[in-house]
């Protein structure tokens, strides 16, 4: 295959110079289907990284040895040789890093539809309708974005504008239309999509989006489609809303069944570890405070969190200094809750008996033992607040 840039590929730099120029900052860029290189190579000196991304192995050699050309000319000539560019070859987003984050992607793709008269080339065509490739490019996309990242998109008119935007939009990407070409029997578009929600976090069960609305940040949290916990998205909801009336969660929003995710407030803060290497002892020692009386309360309704022997994730101190319990998809009612036990056990654990000694908070294990086997036997409130005031 000889890998010469056409028409669109110039039309695509052009408007990913525009870009660069607006966004005016250190910028990483994934280039996917990098072809012949011409436009990673082209933009190598006005962005900090390069991903340059394509599923075809000689594409990816072609621009290696490119790149070792150029390379060797510019050692000739005593100039700075390319080296933030990074070659993977990858069908879409398959090889390519999941905890990377990229500021702009951009994408010339295969956007003509198949032609069963002529053989099917790689480069060309898109899928059956044109748009099969575009549509599943934007569906992995958003999960690669940066909290500002962009999306410089080419396609033809005949890869079926309208079913595009259509599916961009169900993706909750806004869009805009920068720029357009005729050539011969086809239009050319380029389109900027941003991703209205920004994935934050991806765990074993679920994903956790953060969006803007109206001026406020917003989690949606929903369950992946293979995990095999149902029913903990819809769980959480549940408890959320209930500890909602006791100020012990986070703004809780909404449940939608149909998709089954959730959505509540995002908490600013730090979490629990990190507020006590950045406390003094007095605003330390306020927040357990408040803390174990949120664990009082959830001991008195019987329900039992978990996950507090090691809550580094799971309390969060907001810029309010109040402690704020997040993630409730193990709740449970139970007759023998263990909140308070289990707290226990994570400030007499090694690390954060050091941490909290350097602040001058003794905490004695042996006591803490002996409180906790006395709370387990009686859920007595006085207990715990005789040993807050005694690490005073």
């Amino acid at each position: 295959m000889v890998y010469t840039p056409e028409e669109d590929s110039y039309l695509l730099l052009e408007c990913i110079n525009k870009k660069i120029a607006e966004l005016n900052k250190g910028i990483i860029l994934l280039e996917m289907g990098v072809g012949s290189g011409m436009i990673s190579i082209n933009l190598s000196n006005k962005v900090k990284k390069i991903y340059a991304v394509d599923v075809d192995a000689e594409s990816i050699d072609f621009v290696k040895k490119e790149l070792k050309k150029i390379n060797k000319q510019k050692l000739n000539e005593a100039q700075r040789p390319i080296k933030n560019i990074t070659l993977v070859k990858s069908d879409l987003f398959t090889n390519v890093s999941k905890e990377l984050r990229f500021d702009l992607i951009a994408f010339n793709p295969p956007y003509l539809p198949d032609d069963k008269k002529i053989e099917k080339i790689i480069s060309l065509h898109g899928g059956k309708q044109g748009n099969e490739i575009i549509i599943k490019f934007l569906e992995q996309a958003k999960e690669f974005l940066s909290l500002e990242g962009e999306i410089i998109l080419l396609f033809s008119s005949f890869s079926k504008r309208n079913i595009i935007l259509k599916k961009a939009k169900e993706l909750d990407y806004s869009y805009k239309l920068i720029a357009k070409k005729r050539i011969f029997f086809e239009q050319l578009y380029v389109y900027c999509f941003k991703s209205k929600e920004y994935l934050l976090a991806k765990g074993h069960r679920g994903k956790i989006y953060l969006f803007n609305k109206s001026n406020k940040e917003y989690i949606r949290k929903t369950s992946l489609e293979e995990s095999t916990a149902h029913g903990n998205i819809e769980n959480e909801a549940r408890f959320n809303k209930l500890l909602n009336k006791y100020n012990i969660a986070p703004k809780f929003i909404s449940y939608d069944k149909k998709t089954n995710s959730l959505i509540r407030e995002y908490v600013v803060g730090e979490n629990i570890d990190d507020y006590f290497l950045t406390h003094n002892k007095k605003e330390i020692i306020n927040i357990l405070e408040k803390i174990f009386l949120q664990l009082l309360k959830l001991d008195e309704l019987k329900i039992n969190k978990f996950e507090l022997t090691n809550p580094y994730k799971h309390i969060i101190i907001d810029k309010n200094d109040c402690p704020v319990m997040i993630d409730f998809e193990r709740c449970r009612f139970t007759e023998q809750p263990k909140n308070i036990t289990q707290f226990l056990q994570y400030i007499s654990s090694n690390n954060i008996k050091k941490l909290l000694q350097k602040k001058n908070i003794i905490s004695n294990k042996d006591k803490i033992k002996d409180l906790s086997k006395k709370y387990k036997n009686g859920y007595d409130k006085k207990l715990v607040n005789d040993f807050i005031e005694g690490l005073k």
